[in-house]
């Protein structure tokens, strides 16, 4: 049976290990893996950090800011094992995650620190659903060697998932936004990411600017998407080598 997407990774064992099959979701080849890869280090890091240190029955954990992250473009396969370590800063939980290509754990395929922060849940609303998954995640509106002007698309089946009456993108797939501006088609890198933070939630129907300069080297690079009032809703620094 096809899994969810907010079902990519398994929940974490006693051991804080988990499993993760990247095109066990209908609309993985919609996307690049590396950054369902991350979308599944993000899926371990809420579920180890409420296995250990529940919220309130009125909470979540999300992701608040991706540390760091590196991992190869090319990923050989999409079976995967995963395992962390959990420490505790204030109210947010910080988790070292490592991504392996299979139980042997002969080759580490990416590593990264995850924030995750508690949120107020939102009203639970019964979706419009849709599996139309050729309909597209989002739109570009306007482009150019600095700038992108993008619109997420509503319709998408991803938002009857995440979340249900409170549609939000999912952080990985803004990163893959970035990685689909940055790159050709089939173009394979290093991807490394650092202090990524989820400032306000991205939202579909609305109209945002992503900035970006080109890659070059092992040269961290700022990105920002910004709404048209301004407001900062992510930023963070990103290289492709």
């Amino acid at each position: 049976m096809d899994k969810t997407f907010l079902t990519l990774c398994s929940p974490p064992d006693a051991e804080a290990t988990a499993s993760a099959n990247l095109s066990d979701w209908k609309g993985y080849k919609n996307h690049r893996s590396v950054s369902l890869l991350l979308e599944a280090i993000n899926q371990f890091a809420v579920r180890y950090a409420t296995s250990l240190y529940p919220c309130t029955s009125t909470q979540r954990y999300l992701p608040a800011m991706v540390e760091y992250f590196t991992s190869a473009m090319d990923l050989a396969g999409e079976q995967l094992v995963l395992e962390g370590d959990i420490e505790m800063q204030h109210h947010s939980m910080r988790i070292v995650c490592r991504a392996w290509s299979d139980n042997s754990r002969h080759r580490l395929v990416a590593d990264a620190a995850i924030v995750v922060h508690p949120v107020q849940l939102p009203e639970k609303v019964t979706p419009t659903t849709t599996e139309d998954l050729m309909i597209p995640l989002w739109e570009i509106l306007t482009q150019n060697s600095e700038h992108c002007d993008f619109r997420l698309n509503g319709s998408n089946p991803l938002f009857s998932e995440h979340f249900p009456g409170n549609p939000v993108c999912p952080g990985s797939l803004l990163i893959d936004l970035l990685l689909s501006t940055l790159l050709q088609p089939f173009e394979q890198r290093m991807l490394k990411l650092k202090k990524v933070k989820f400032i306000r939630p991205v939202r579909p129907e609305q109209v945002y600017r992503l900035t970006f300069a080109s890659a070059s080297g092992k040269q961290m690079n700022n990105f920002l998407i910004i709404a048209d009032n301004g407001e900062r809703h992510v930023s963070g620094s990103y290289s492709l080598s």
